[in-house]
């Protein structure tokens, strides 16, 4: 090392730092507050540069967020400013950065090497030559905003995962549906018999009910903006940043409270930049077509910036009816058939202002999600396929649901100097029209239909700064008002149709803060104040248009003051720990969401409440090639809420218990090779239930019964292979997921027919990226070990089997 940098200081001395287009020439360069070292690395990127330092220097030291029209030089001195290091030119395009001398510590200056970040080219032949096998051995930081400010995620105190665009590829990743087990203990799934309903589950609390009253405890924001119900909620992905998942109660930092964790998407924004274009298709299994696009840039120079995307994804369905049909005899079913659209602009009023707005508009007309009927010929407890094969079934409705939605999100963005302050204003509609069969079969009056509508509106107000230099500050104030009608024919219940109205409105204050009492201890406390109102009218009418009754009316209200604290300790710049507390409350419900009967009407649940304790650990070891973290949490849940469908009576209705849910996660990432990337994602859940309704037929074996969408123990293995290819000018990507889960049961009784047994996949892709960053070429398959298993059951009369051994092929284009 001492040659290494005896050698490189002599070339410093020995060249002028006359290098005038440093400081001449303006680009644009969009740098976020992260690592010293990945900053360095785009910079590199966006200035096409070759930087060259050494490891130790960069290690444990973040840089401030740098944006602009910027010179080389001002780029520089900004990322290196206060960190005691300086930069000189080689030659045109290297740079080195190096120690500045204790007498002249600066941002600019002489000294010692430090490594090679990031380059166009390789390294000069004077400096190391194994430095390149350094650089790119290390772990890119990725930074998010789970605590509404920039920081990378190994130095944020809380159980957090993140996705960027990249990671999204690796795992073949198009949509919510796509992450399930990609996070610990994070389980996403369809809805049952929905094609756009999502059931997300963190640490097994979630909502699994197709209608309308229950709310979910895992929030979903997109750039920001809640998205208060299931129906819409498998969200196909445009151009992301990147995606991260919060696990565990949230509500001091976001709008909406949740009791089990959050799922934040953030799009990538309009760019200051020459207007271009980008773009991929994917062809697969079943005629499947996905095209998505982007086109956007500077419209007015440093002023505003558009940007329009689309996404549209199309197949044919898995899932076919048998020959002898007689409702459409080989008609394929489960298809998709979904557009987006999203146009976003930025302007910028001021240098201390930014109007942000974005519309996004989704047209759906997917297949009915239909299950595959299933029985037990012989009584020994073995259901099979009633067709002899696991993706036929004979549903009783027709092929034909309409889902329409918008959203409308305007936010503005002022520097106060003191402070930032945001506010968040944002519009959805949905308009969705279900057709349901819960059996499979045509001659089984076991279907329904149901139109849901709903429009949401949201404010937010945000602050966030700084009180001295060591105390960071998040605080907010949080509105939603919700108006939602609901209208069901339920065959089941021999063709009674049910009417709901629901209107909610929910008021939240809420402030979080760190100090950091030295430059290790850091102490963390936040509370929040909620309160939600909801207004409900229901009415039922029979088939020959007889009123059951009419307006059955109630109202009910909560109020909750949830605190938190946590303190983390940064024993080396590789090693943090943190113990946190915290709670979390979500609102009651009316118990039924297609009551037969004005008293059930009329009836709500209990709101649900949460304590959670949680230690964790994030570390990175052998020069940032092995990043490990692990979390342990013991949540106490008072009133867990869940639906329950009496099989006696078919009635839908969400049921409360105590419960407690314990579990250990792990997240490990090796690179201790140039070429070979390991990934590890580990969950393990010790679920019970601790108080249960006595006598109700949901919790009839209290002793026995496991938290439905919750599997005890689930690991996700992954590898990545690198090989650069001269001749090509570019490198081959061999990539593979292996995927392991312990049983998970999918009704609250856990009866074995919609119980997913244990069950392991294999997915792989084979892609080839250019050098250039601009073509990439990926041929993938999942489920390529052809696994028989379901992501849903409706006991005791059917089975959502997961498509087995697909193919895909995907060509991007991204200049």
């Amino acid at each position: 090392m001492r040659m290494r940098a005896l050698v490189l200081s002599l070339l410093v001395a020995a060249v002028p730092a006359d290098i005038v287009w440093a400081d001449e020439l303006r680009m644009t360069i969009e740098i976020p507050a992260q690592s010293l070292g990945s900053a360095l690395r785009q910079l590199a990127n966006q200035a096409d540069l070759q930087l060259v330092y050494e490891t130790d220097l960069a290690a444990g030291v973040n840089s401030p967020e740098v944006r602009g029209e910027l010179s080389v030089r001002s780029a520089l001195d900004r990322l290196l400013q206060g960190t005691g290091l300086r930069y000189q030119f080689l030659d045109e395009r290297t740079v080195a950065v190096s120690q500045a001398p204790p007498e002249t510590s600066s941002a600019r200056g002489d000294a010692g090497a430090i490594r090679l970040a990031q380059t166009a080219a390789s390294a000069p032949a004077a400096l190391d030559p194994g430095t390149a096998t350094a650089r790119s051995a290390m772990i890119e930081e990725v930074i998010v905003t789970a605590r509404k400010r920039e920081e990378t995620l190994q130095s944020v105190p809380i159980a957090a995962t993140a996705f960027t665009a990249s990671d999204l590829e690796r795992q073949q990743a198009y949509g919510l549906e796509d992450l399930n087990l990609s996070v610990p203990n994070l389980t996403v799934t369809k809805n049952t018999t929905t094609s756009n309903g999502a059931q997300v589950y963190i640490r097994g609390v979630g909502r699994d009910n197709v209608t309308w009253n229950e709310e979910s405890g895992v929030a979903i924001y997109v750039d920001d903006v809640y998205l208060s119900q299931q129906v819409g909620g498998l969200l196909d992905f445009l151009e992301l940043e990147r995606i991260e998942v919060l696990r565990g109660p949230q509500g001091t930092l976001y709008g909406r409270n949740a009791t089990g964790g959050a799922v934040k998407f953030v799009t990538k924004r309009p760019q200051f930049e020459s207007v271009g274009a980008a773009g991929d298709v994917t062809f697969g299994s079943f005629h499947r077509l996905d095209v998505r696009g982007t086109v956007g840039g500077e419209v007015l120079e440093d002023r505003l910036a558009v940007k329009l995307d689309f996404v549209s994804r199309t197949d044919d369905g898995y899932v076919r009816r048998p020959d002898s049909s007689m409702l459409g005899a080989g008609e394929r079913l489960n298809g998709t058939n979904r557009q987006t659209g999203r146009l976003a602009a930025l302007y910028r009023l001021s240098d201390r202002t930014e109007l942000y707005f974005a519309g996004d508009i989704t047209y759906g007309r997917d297949d009915i999600n239909s299950p595959t009927p299933v029985s037990d010929p012989d009584g020994d407890g073995v259901y099979t396929p009633v067709f002899g094969r696991i993706h036929v079934a004979d549903p009783g409705v027709r092929n034909d649901t309409s889902f329409t939605g918008y959203t409308l999100n305007g936010q503005v963005s002022v520097d106060l100097d003191w402070a930032t302050f945001r506010s968040i204003s944002a519009f959805r509609s949905v308009d969705d029209e279900l057709r349901g069969d819960m059996d499979g079969l045509s001659f089984v009056p076991l279907d329904f239909e149901q139109t849901t509508r709903f429009e949401t509106f949201t404010q937010e107000f945000q602050l966030t700064g700084k009180l001295g230099e060591q105390w960071d500050y998040v605080a907010g104030l949080f509105f939603l008002t919700e108006d939602l009608s609901f209208d069901a024919l339920n065959v089941f219940l021999g063709n009674l149709r049910t009417l709901s109205s629901q209107e909610t409105k929910s008021y939240a204050a809420y402030v979080d803060s760190t100090y950091d009492a030295t430059d290790r201890l850091s102490l963390s406390v936040g509370a929040r104040y909620t309160r939600d109102e909801k207004d409900v009218a229901q009415s039922a009418i029979t088939s020959a248009g007889v009123p059951v009754y009419l307006d059955a009316a109630s109202s009910k209200s909560w109020s909750e003051f949830s605190p938190r604290a946590s303190i983390d300790f940064q024993w080396t710049p590789a090693i943090l720990t943190y113990v946190s507390w915290g709670t979390g409350f979500k609102a009651g419900a009316v118990a039924n969401g297609r009551p037969p009967s004005a008293d059930q009407a009329t009836l709500f649940t209990n709101p649900e409440e949460t304590t959670t304790v949680e230690i964790g650990l994030k570390s990175q070891w052998l020069d940032n090639r092995v990043r490990v973290n692990v979390a342990y949490f013991d949540t106490d849940y008072e009133n867990l809420q869940a639906s329950f469908r009496d099989p006696d009576t078919s009635v839908f209705e969400v049921v409360g218990a105590d419960a407690e849910i314990k579990g250990f996660e792990v997240e490990a990432i090796a690179r201790v090779i140039d070429p070979l990337t390991l990934y590890l994602t580990a969950g393990w859940l010790d679920p019970v239930y601790t108080d249960v309704p006595p006598g109700h037929p949901a919790f009839g074996l209290q002793d026995q019964i496991q938290l439905k969408q919750v599997p005890k123990r689930s690991f996700r293995f992954g590898v990545e292979y690198r090989q650069s290819v001269a001749a090509l000018v570019g490198e081959f990507v061999l990539s593979a997921n292996y995927l392991n889960s312990d049983e998970i049961p999918r009704d609250l009784v856990n009866n074995v027919i919609a119980t997913t047994p244990a069950y392991d996949t294999i997915d792989a892709q084979l892609a080839y990226e250019a050098d250039s960053g601009i073509w990439r070429v990926a041929l993938a398959g999942e489920n390529l070990n052809g696994e028989e298993y379901w992501s849903m059951g409706t006991a005791p009369f059917s089975r959502f089997y997961v498509p087995q051994r697909t193919w895909s092929l995907n060509v991007r284009y991204r200049p």
